[in-house]
């Protein structure tokens, strides 16, 4: 039951990702994106609880995702699977923010 919770909140975290709900439609010239999502892996999260939230960066790499014990992991879509990224340590100071 908890694969499919993650499963389904994946998919529903990148779709509402990747949507634009603006109702606008594309000008003459222009093309609407469309993404394809052929196969879904699951966060490896062992030991850890997670994810909650997915996020992009500028350039559109990603997602990236926080687990409960301090990793942040991040989707490689080339290589199909998820990596360590970085790690977060409860000693950090509010200089590291």
């Amino acid at each position: 039951m908890m694969k499919l919770f993650l499963v389904v909140s994946i998919c529903v975290a990148l779709f509402l990702s990747l949507t634009d709900f603006s109702g606008e439609s594309p000008k003459h010239g222009e093309s609407m994106l469309t993404v394809h999502f052929p196969e879904f892996r699951l966060i490896p999260t062992t030991g850890a609880s997670g994810p909650e939230s997915f996020v992009f960066d500028i350039s559109g790499k990603g997602p990236y995702t926080g687990l409960s014990d301090g990793r942040i992991v991040k989707w490689i879509a080339n290589e199909s699977r998820w990596i360590d990224f970085a790690v977060t340590t409860p000693t950090r100071g509010p200089d590291l923010l």
